[in-house]
This record gives structure tokens, C-alpha cells and sequence, in this order.
């Protein structure tokens, strides 16, 4: 395992992706504590995997995204029966227009190496990863990608017992 307080400190200032899984139990979590064990995508997660999210993102200046990302946060959401919609639309829009997005052309991460192992929206995030930012995520094929490439990653399971 990797010295997560060195590759934390490396980025700092440069910022942190968080993938969507995670940037999901964000959303959830600040919308409605309560309902991360209830709904379907994030029942895996506890209130107390929120708040381990919560305070490892507080250490970065910037939070960064992709389209990728954004959209499929919204459209795992739309499963939700129990958040209710103008709240989570609302918090949507308040940590949205927090993030520096990040894009990278479809096309050039259809051509990498990795979409199919890994699909659209992680091979986004492989390709960021080599611009030098850090990866958070809870995806062990990509961790496991990223970490062979040595890119900078951090498994949130990891987290759990740092």
C-alpha cells in the first residue's frame, strides 16, 4: 500500500477526482444522512464511510470532476425514491458549482487503451491520472489499474482504517 499522507500532501493544492461512486454517497449523504443504508446505491456505505469521504475531501483546495462523472451521479440518483428530489437537486447544484470540471473528448478516451477494460468514464479518469491528480476511488479493477501504472490513487477502503 502506498504512503497515502506523502500522495496526499503531493496534491493538496492540485486537487483531488473523486469517482462517481463515491461523489454519489457525497450527494446522498449531504442531502439526507439517513437514507445512504436505504438506497440501493449506496447501501454498501454507512453514515461513518460519509464522514471518513467528507473529511478526506475537506483536505483538498479542489475537488475536481468530468462530465463523465456528473452524469452518472445524476443518473444513479434518479433510482432514488428516497431523497427527495428538490433537496438533492438542490445540493446537486450547490457542490456542482464548487467543482473544477475537468473534460476529456470522448473520442480520445475511446481510443485509450483502457475503455475496454474499464469503460468511458474511468478511462477519463485513467487519462487524468496521468495529467498528475490524484484518484480517489473505491473501483478495485481501476485502483488496481492506476496503482499498476503507478499513478497516484488511493483506495477508499484504505481510508476506512487509516
Amino acid at each position: 500500500m502506498q504512503n497515502y499522507n506523502n500522495i496526499m500532501e503531493k496534491h493538496i493544492n492540485k486537487g483531488v477526482i473523486v469517482d462517481s461512486n463515491l461523489l454519489l454517497l457525497y450527494f446522498i449523504g449531504t442531502a439526507n444522512l439517513n437514507v445512504i443504508k436505504s438506497f440501493k446505491r449506496t447501501a454498501k456505505y454507512s453514515p461513518e464511510d460519509y464522514h471518513i469521504l467528507c473529511k478526506f475531501m475537506k483536505c483538498f483546495k479542489t475537488i475536481i470532476s468530468t462530465p463523465n462523472i456528473l452524469t452518472e451521479v445524476y443518473n444513479l440518483f434518479k433510482d432514488s425514491k428516497n431523497v427527495g428530489n428538490k433537496v438533492f437537486y438542490q445540493v446537486f447544484l450547490n457542490i456542482f458549482l464548487k467543482k473544477d470540471e475537468k473534460y476529456i473528448r470522448s473520442e480520445t478516451a475511446i481510443k485509450d487503451i483502457l475503455f475496454e477494460k474499464v469503460g468511458l468514464t474511468d478511462s477519463v479518469i485513467a487519462l487524468l491520472s496521468k495529467e498528475d491528480y490524484l484518484i480517489l476511488t473505491d473501483d478495485l479493477k481501476l485502483f488496481g489499474i492506476l496503482e499498476d501504472k503507478k499513478y497516484d490513487v488511493i483506495n477508499f477502503n484504505h481510508l476506512r482504517y487509516f
